[in-house]
């Protein structure tokens, strides 16, 4: 299969013959940037006000080469002793939160009660923030318009306490011109130059002709919400052919969406004015301390739990609320708790012989006593890190054995080794009975025996996810502990975790297929991966890509969660970018 990288700078939608003409007003400030209307500061200067149109060409695919057989191999076996190789330029639209945290962090506003659509997930990662599909649709564009009417009017107010000269003169630059910079570097991240000054004074000037004062000042705020230089994030420097360096305020820009999905504090824009963005002891710096903000913290809860796949405990019938609760809860405490209290590791995260789960789940692990920190010791042997959750273990009365068992197999070699199977071809049609060729009266292990005999073309692929979900029925659908079926036979649980990388090997159970992939570098590395996909915005190529993904390991022998943040804004804010127009 290949792939291909794009510069993400589309607009997609339907008919527009049935919009209202407001709409279309609005959709026209996106559209725009299709034609180069996203500018700053040319050359990379701290406080250039040149620039213009960035000479954008229409998107076109570079071709990268087909994904290597064994993505673990290619990453351990690149070169990353010299600097990252640089991706290809971007424009890619803000995340709907971003958006948000934007509009409430550089306005000081509340959120209006506007709907915005969903942001699409990724066949290719898995979460929402991929660029390649994130754009620009109809219900989007309405959406934007829609919040930009809903602030106007309160911004508007507030700038005009702020500027009070705008109740009288705002057609004269000389009252125009501050407030415009101000607001507009707010919400575009960076100054504007000379000629959008000009620009949107020319906006104010013609509204304040036509109507009040507040409303050509609302005018202005909805246009810089409309704008593309507000909606996109750009990766372009100088937009010159070849290899170009981020701007300062590119650099301060992905520093904090990476770490924090917000546009810079005060201290990070000052450092761009300033041009202290050039090493990496310097933005570390920066990316430290917005790790211990609370929109950081946030982005790492977001970012589990779409990382783990827990829709099940959605669609629970029959169980009181409060072990429902209980089951979600536990699993964001594991990840909260240990990544910020105890600065753990991914083999943490896996490997923990404890949980931060409430009383409530002793109808499921048995006794549960907290220690002195909240943390609840497992029984030895029987659990082990988040895999042998109940949150994770759950699957609702409809799932069928064969449909619980595949499902637990598919998330470990999917999540935790980044090894998703082939889809099955497209003139396959399976049923549920190929996977119970004895019938209802066999085991699991019998049934999967049976179906690998009858069916050895399917097994090629199963093997590599059934036998592990085999290995997790030690735990019921609720994720209760057992040792026999109801019936009373034996429940087989060994086997030999294959095709595993560094990870390969014989386990007794789930609790030793956690200690194979908690404690191997393919597990450290598949994170890493994940969380890069997820911060970055786009798939990472195990080739190309291999040394961003390796990069917080081969930073600190043991890499903390936390610090995988940090790594890759660095790598995302120091490392250049090839442009080609």
């Amino acid at each position: 299969m290949r792939r291909y990288r794009h510069r993400h700078l589309q607009v997609r939608g339907g008919n527009l013959s049935g919009w209202a003409l407001p709409a279309l007003v609005g959709a026209a400030w996106l559209v725009s940037a299709c034609t180069g209307e996203i500018n700053g500061p040319a050359g990379g200067g701290p406080k250039g006000s040149g620039g213009g149109d960035t000479g954008v060409a229409p998107p076109r695919p570079i071709e990268e080469p087909a994904e290597p057989s064994d993505w673990f191999e290619a990453v351990q076996q690149a070169d990353c002793s010299a600097p990252v190789s640089p991706a290809r330029t971007r424009i890619r639209r803000l995340s709907t939160v971003q958006w948000q945290n934007t509009v409430t962090q550089g306005l000081a506003v509340a959120l209006p009660a506007v709907q915005f659509p969903e942001d699409g997930i990724s066949s290719d990662t898995g979460f929402n923030t991929d660029a390649e599909v994130n754009k620009v649709n109809v219900l989007l564009a309405n959406a934007y318009f829609d919040a930009g009417e809903a602030l106007g009017a309160s911004v508007a107010a507030a700038a005009m306490q702020t500027y009070p000269c705008l109740s009288t003169t705002a057609a004269d630059p000389a009252c125009s011109a501050p407030f415009l910079k101000d607001y507009g570097s707010r919400l575009f991240r960076r100054p504007l130059t000379d000629e959008e000054v000009t620009r949107y004074g020319a906006l104010l000037s013609g509204q304040a002709a036509l109507d009040t004062a507040d409303v050509a000042v609302s005018t202005v705020i909805r246009a810089f919400l409309l704008s593309p230089n507000m909606v996109y994030l750009t990766e372009l420097g100088a937009s010159t052919a070849g290899q170009v360096a981020l701007t300062p305020f590119e650099q301060a820009a992905l520093l904090s969406y990476t770490i924090a999905d917000g546009p810079p504090d005060a201290t990070l824009k000052q450092a761009a004015e300033q041009n202290a963005l050039t090493t990496s002891a310097q933005r570390a710096t920066h990316a430290q301390r917005l790790l211990l903000t609370p929109s950081a913290r946030a982005k790492y809860a977001d970012f589990w739990r779409q990382y783990l796949p827990l829709g099940g405990l959605a669609k629970a019938t029959g169980l009181a609320p409060d072990l429902v609760t209980a089951m979600g809860t536990e699993v964001e405490r594991h990840f909260d708790k240990i990544v910020w209290d105890e600065q753990g590791t991914f083999a943490d995260l896996v490997t923990a012989p404890y949980t931060y789960g409430d009383a409530t789940l002793s109808q499921i692990y048995g006794t549960l006593t907290p220690n002195g920190t909240g943390a609840s010791t497992l029984p030895t042997g029987e659990r082990s890190g988040f895999l042998t959750q109940a949150g994770f273990l759950f699957s609702d009365d409809a799932s069928s054995v064969e449909h619980k068992i595949i499902s637990r197999g598919l998330a470990v070699r999917a999540r935790l080794l980044c090894q998703p199977p082939q889809p099955p071809p497209p003139n396959l049609m399976p049923q549920a009975s190929d996977l119970r060729p004895l019938g209802d009266g066999a085991t699991p292990l019998e049934s999967y025996e049976a179906f690998a005999a009858a069916q050895p073309g399917c097994v090629a692929c199963h093997t590599g996810f059934q036998p592990i979900g085999l290995a997790f029925e030690a735990y019921d659908n609720m994720g209760h502990y057992r040792t026999t079926y109801e019936d009373g036979r034996p429940i087989v649980t060994s086997g030999d975790l294959i095709g595993a990388g560094d990870a390969t090997g014989p386990y007794a159970n789930a609790v030793e297929i956690a200690g194979l992939i908690g404690n191997s570098k393919i597990g450290e590395y598949c994170f890493s991966r994940q969380f890069a996909e997820y911060a970055l915005g786009r798939h990472l190529h195990a080739e190309l890509d291999a040394c961003v993904i390796r990069a917080p390991s081969d930073a600190s022998a043991e890499p903390s969660v936390q610090q995988l943040a940090v790594v890759l804004s660095d790598v995302e804010a120091g490392s250049g970018r090839f442009h080609t127009p």
